[in-house]
């Protein structure tokens, strides 16, 4: 089911005009590179990648937490 949601919110993204890179693997976590025309950030798969999408977080706001 998560992954379901996951991949809505990718193609969300998308539809915004992001683009959509590499997915990577770090300390358990599925981190994925997402780009705007400013930004960029390697998104956690999940609850990061959700309010990303539905417009609550920015990527510069992802980026300063790691």
């Amino acid at each position: 089911m998560q992954s379901a949601i996951n991949n809505a919110a990718l193609e969300a993204l998308r539809d915004q005009g992001f683009e959509i890179g590499e997915s990577a693997m770090q300390d358990g976590q599925v981190l994925v590179r997402i780009r705007s025309r400013d930004d960029s950030a390697l998104v956690e798969t999940g609850p990061d990648l959700w309010e990303l999408a539905a417009g609550r977080l920015t990527l510069d706001e992802i980026a300063r937490r790691h």
